[in-house]
């Protein structure tokens, strides 16, 4: 089999697109420190869980999440972190009440990048399980990217041998 000039090229930046997204991710959503990030507090005006459209890049997908908008802010927010969470949040959460929300700016309809929720004092959701949760699939994509990037090198190489 071989591959064009134009294949390789193509390879090689989703791989270096895939690590470069691993850093971003590793700074913006890892090392999360509440006491500087984005935070608002305000009377709970709607919260309850929902399916949101998912961003993908061709297939309209939905996830469940738990959403959450505040009666002194424009944004919607909503906790991705499976059904488990969404439920301990809607058993916690009552529209009235008063909670404070640790969150990253986001450009979606609904703010997924909520690190951390507290009401009355208390941590209901924690910045260490965002911090978990995110750091698997920033694994994973490290960890493709620099599979891809190595695999082609190499296949390339060899080819270049061979010929």
């Amino acid at each position: 089999m071989r591959l064009r000039t134009i294949d390789i090229i193509i390879l090689l930046t989703l791989g270096t697109l895939l690590i470069t997204r691993s850093i971003w991710g590793l700074i913006k959503d890892t090392n999360i420190n509440t006491s500087t990030s984005n935070s608002v507090s305000g009377r709970v005006k709607q919260a309850d869980i929902r399916s949101i459209e998912a961003t993908t890049l061709k297939v309209e997908k939905h996830k469940t999440v738990f959403a959450i908008q505040l009666d002194n802010s424009n944004e919607k927010f909503a906790v991705d972190r499976g059904i488990s969470i969404c439920n301990l949040l809607n058993s916690k959460i009552k529209e009235g009440d008063s909670i404070k929300i640790y969150y990253r700016s986001s450009t979606g309809e609904y703010n997924t990048h909520i690190f951390q929720i507290e009401k009355d004092n208390t941590v209901i959701i924690n910045a260490e399980d965002y911090s978990h949760n995110e750091s698997k699939m920033i694994a994973l994509m490290a960890i493709f990217g620099v599979i891809l990037i190595a695999g082609t090198v190499t296949w390339a190489i060899k080819q270049k041998q061979t010929a």
